[in-house]
């Protein structure tokens, strides 16, 4: 996916005191949400574990692509997000 500043509220809405937007750890959560409901595995689910290893920082007026990759089955999901950095990705959870 992209995440913008402009665009995507989740993001222009949650910003340090310095002015940069960042993708809140709620966000985290909603990204592994529709990416399992995307999957056809919409049912209950219980997260463990949850490791945030870098901010996801979206700079004004730029788009920051992202991937969110599940690995595992109905019974068990590994996670990663990573963001876009430089000419490759930076694991971000």
């Amino acid at each position: 996916g992209t995440l913008s500043a402009q665009r995507d509220w989740v993001i222009d809405e949650h910003r340090l005191g310095s002015g940069e937007a960042l993708l809140p750890g709620t966000g985290y959560l909603e990204l592994i949400r529709a990416a399992l409901a995307e999957i056809g595995a919409s049912g209950a689910w219980q997260l463990s574990n949850l490791v945030f290893e870098a901010p996801l920082f979206v700079a004004d007026g730029a788009d920051r692509s992202f991937r969110l990759m599940l690995r595992g089955d109905e019974q068990r999901w590994d996670v990663e997000l990573l963001a876009a950095h430089g000419e490759g990705y930076e694991r971000c959870a």
